[in-house]
C-alpha cells in the first residue's frame, strides 16, 4: 500500500505541476464526498473494531479529492492532504506519514509558498533523522534540489540532487533513485547542458533496464531524450528515440503518453517538412485519444494537424482543426494552450484574408499572454516575500556559525573600541542603506525605459499589466531606403554608430511630442501616439514628430553628402485605428501593440517615398484641416487591396 500510494499521489503532483488550471470533475468530485461520508460514518460506528481497509479506502479517497481539487482550488486540496498525514500517523505509518509530509510539500512549492514548502520539508527530513529512515532523508534532499532548481541556485541544486543520489543507490531503493536521477537529469535539461541531460536519462535507462519490474519506464525516458534533440533540431536523433519509445509503450496498454509521443514525432516530421508522415501520426495520436475519452489529447490533437495543414497552405482544414481545438482548450480552462490555439487561429486567419477574426483571436492570444505574465509576476513576488525564509533554511548551519562568531567580535570590538566601534557601524549601515536606495533607483529607471510609467507602475503596484484596447491611436513606422546595400559598405562599428545616432535623436523628438516608442528592429523604427494614456491630438502629435524626423534626416543626409558618404534616405508611414497594446512573454517581456492597424502603419512606410510623409486615408481625416497634403490616389498594397495614401507637404 505505502508504495502505491505514494507513487500515485507523486504522480498526480508532478502532471499537475507543468499544468495550467483545469476546472475539476464536479461529478467526481460529489461521488467520492459520497464514499469518504460513507466510509467514515463505517468507521466511526465500528470504532476500535474498524479494520485496516478503512484507512485504506479513505486514503484513496483523500488522494482522489485531492488530485481533483488541486486544478483550481489548492487551498482545498490541502486540506485533504492534511488529512492523509492524520491517517498514516494514526495508523503508525512512519515511512508513509514521512512520504505524505514530503509531497504536501510539492503542493506548496507549486504555487510559490516556499515558507510552508520549507516548513513540510524540513518537518519531514527532521521526522526522517529522528527515525533514521534514509529514503525520508534521501527524499527531502532531493526536493530541496527542486526548491533550489526553481529559484535559480543551481550549485545548491546540484548539491542536493547528488545526495539524494548517493543515498538512495547505498540503500539501494531503485524506484526514487529513478525519480532522483530524472530530476538531476531534468534540470540539466532545463539549464540547456544538453550533454550532462543526456547523460543523467541515460542512467535511468541503465537502471531500467536491470530492473525486469521497471523496463517499461524507459519508454517515458526515451521519450525525454528525444524531446532533447528535438529542442535541438535534431530531428533524426529526436525521432529515433521517439520510435523507441513507442516500441516500449507499445508492450503495455495504450495510456495518454501515446498520444504524446506520436504528437511529438508528427511534429518533429512536420519540421523536418515531410507533411504526409506528420499528418500519419498526428491522426495515430487523435484517435488514441479519442478511445481513451481524452478531451486534453483530442484538443492537443486537433491544434497539431491544424500546424501542419496550415504548413501546407489547406487554410481551410487547418480552421476547421484549429476552431475544433480551441472550443476544447477553452472548456478546459487550459490558459497556455488556448493561447497557443488563439495565435495560430489568428495567422490562419491573416492568411485567408479574415484581417476582422485575425484581429480578434490575435486580441485574445494578447489578454492570456499578460494573464500568463500576471501570473509569472505574481510567483515571483511570492518567491520574494519567502525568499527570506529559504535563504535561511539555505545557510542555516552557516548562519548559526556566523551569529557566534559576530557576538564574539562585537563583544571584543565594544571593549576595545568603544564608541569608534559603533560609529564604524553606524557608517556601514548608512553606506548600505544609501546603496540599496540607489540600486532601487536603477532598477526603476531601467524597468522605465522598458515600459511606459502608467504600465510601470502598475505592473508595480499589482503585479499585473492588463492588455488593453484603444479604439483609436496613430502608428509610425521609418525605414531606411536601400539599408541592406549601404551597411555591406560600412564596418559593423560603422553601422551601429549610425544607427544609434539616428535612432537616439527620433527618441528625443518623440518624447517631445509626447509619443510613445514600441520597439525598433533592424532598421525600422516604431512608435504610437495616444497610448498608453488616450489622448485626442495623437494624429496631429504623431504627423509633426514625422515631419520633423523627417527633416532632421535631410539635414543630416547634407552633413553626410558634403563628406563623401552614403546617405541614409528616410520612408515614413502612417496610420490611424483601433489597437491591443499589452506586455507579452514571460523572459525579455516588453511592451508592444497589435492589430491590422499596425500591419497597415507598415503597409503605408513600404509604399511611400523616400524623404516623404505618407499617411493613410484615416489619418487623412484627422489632420487634414492642420496640414497640407496631397492625394496619391488609391495605391495597390500587399493583402489590403487598393488603399488611399497622401502625402504630408
Amino acid at each position: 500500500m505505502k508504495k502505491i500510494l505514494s507513487i500515485v499521489f507523486l504522480t498526480v503532483s508532478c502532471s499537475l505541476l507543468t499544468a495550467n488550471c483545469f476546472a475539476q470533475d464536479q461529478h467526481k468530485v460529489d461521488s467520492l464526498l459520497a464514499a469518504l461520508k460513507k466510509n467514515d460514518a463505517a468507521k466511526k460506528e465500528l470504532g476500535s473494531k474498524a479494520s485496516a481497509k478503512h484507512d485504506t479506502a479513505a486514503l484513496k479517497i483523500l488522494y482522489g479529492l485531492s488530485a481533483e481539487y488541486w486544478g483550481n482550488n489548492p487551498d482545498k486540496a490541502m486540506e485533504y492532504g492534511a488529512r492523509i498525514i492524520t491517517v498514516f500517523q494514526e495508523m503508525k505509518d512512519t515511512s508513509n506519514y514521512i512520504e505524505a509530509i514530503l509531497d504536501c510539500s510539492q503542493y506548496y512549492l507549486s504555487i510559490g509558498n516556499y515558507s510552508k514548502a520549507i516548513e513540510f520539508i524540513q518537518k519531514g527530513m527532521s521526522k526522517s533523522k529522528e527515525m533514521n529512515y534514509q529514503q525520508g532523508i534521501a527524499l527531502s534532499y532531493l526536493f530541496f534540489g527542486d526548491m533550489y532548481r526553481d529559484q535559480g541556485e543551481n550549485s545548491q541544486a546540484l548539491e542536493n540532487y547528488q545526495k539524494s543520489i548517493s543515498i538512495l543507490s547505498e540503500i539501494k531503493d531503485t524506484a526514487d533513485l529513478y525519480n532522483s536521477l530524472a530530476a538531476l537529469g531534468g534540470f540539466y535539461y532545463k539549464i540547456h547542458n544538453v550533454e550532462k541531460a543526456l547523460e543523467y536519462y541515460h542512467k535511468v535507462i541503465e537502471l531500467c533496464e536491470a530492473k525486469k519490474d521497471m523496463k517499461d519506464r524507459s519508454g517515458s525516458v526515451y521519450g525525454w531524450i528525444g524531446q532533447v534533440y528535438d529542442d535541438n533540431k535534431d530531428y533524426a536523433n529526436a525521432l529515433l528515440n521517439y520510435q523507441k519509445s513507442l516500441a516500449l509503450l507499445e508492450a503495455n496498454k495504450r495510456t495518454e503518453k501515446y498520444v504524446n509521443i506520436y504528437n511529438r514525432i508528427g511534429q518533429a516530421y512536420r519540421e523536418q517538412g515531410n507533411m504526409e508522415q506528420s499528418l500519419e501520426y498526428h491522426f495515430k495520436a487523435l484517435r488514441v485519444a479519442e478511445e481513451l475519452k481524452s478531451e486534453d489529447g483530442i484538443a492537443s490533437s486537433y491544434l497539431h494537424l491544424a500546424r501542419t495543414y496550415d504548413a501546407q497552405k489547406n487554410h481551410k482544414t487547418a480552421k476547421q482543426y484549429s476552431d475544433s481545438s480551441l472550443t476544447l482548450y477553452k472548456k478546459r480552462i487550459d490558459i497556455s494552450s488556448t493561447s497557443d490555439a488563439e495565435l495560430l487561429a489568428s495567422e490562419i486567419d491573416s492568411a485567408m484574408g479574415n484581417g476582422t477574426g485575425a484581429y480578434q483571436h490575435y486580441k485574445q492570444y494578447v489578454l492570456l499572454m499578460n494573464k500568463l505574465k500576471g501570473d509569472e509576476v505574481h510567483k515571483a513576488a511570492q518567491k520574494e516575500k519567502y525568499q527570506g525564509e529559504f535563504d535561511k533554511q539555505k545557510a542555516i548551519d552557516k548562519a548559526e556559525q556566523d551569529k557566534k562568531n559576530a557576538v564574539q567580535r562585537l563583544t571584543r570590538n565594544v571593549l576595545t573600541g568603544g564608541l569608534m566601534t559603533v560609529l564604524l557601524f553606524s557608517i556601514i549601515f548608512f553606506r548600505q542603506r544609501n546603496n540599496i536606495a540607489k540600486g532601487k533607483k536603477k532598477s526603476d529607471e531601467l524597468l522605465l525605459n522598458i515600459l511606459p510609467s502608467e504600465v510601470a507602475e502598475e505592473l508595480k503596484d499589482t503585479g499585473v499589466s492588463k492588455a488593453k484596447s484603444f479604439e483609436e491611436v496613430t502608428v509610425m513606422f521609418t525605414d531606411f531606403k536601400g539599408f541592406t546595400m549601404i551597411s555591406e559598405k560600412l564596418s559593423p562599428e560603422q553601422l551601429v554608430k549610425e544607427i544609434d545616432y539616428c535612432f537616439s535623436a527620433f527618441d528625443k523628438i518623440i518624447q517631445k511630442h509626447g509619443i510613445e516608442k514600441i520597439k525598433t528592429i533592424g532598421d525600422s523604427y516604431m512608435c504610437v501616439g495616444g497610448l498608453p494614456a488616450a489622448n485626442k491630438t495623437h494624429s496631429e502629435d504623431t504627423v509633426k514628430a514625422a515631419l520633423e524626423i523627417r527633416d532632421f534626416m535631410a539635414n543630416h543626409n547634407k552633413e553626410k553628402l558634403a563628406k563623401g558618404e552614403l546617405p541614409f534616405e528616410i520612408r515614413v508611414g502612417i496610420n490611424t485605428g483601433p489597437v491591443v497594446a499589452g506586455i507579452v512573454g514571460v523572459k525579455k517581456f516588453a511592451y508592444d501593440i497589435w492589430g491590422d492597424t499596425v500591419n497597415l502603419a507598415s503597409r503605408m512606410e513600404s509604399s511611400g517615398k523616400e524623404g516623404e510623409v505618407n499617411i493613410s486615408g484615416s489619418t487623412y481625416e484627422l489632420i487634414k484641416d492642420k496640414f497640407t497634403c496631397s492625394h496619391r490616389g488609391k495605391i495597390q498594397t500587399k493583402n489590403k487591396g487598393e488603399v488611399d495614401m497622401y502625402f504630408v507637404e
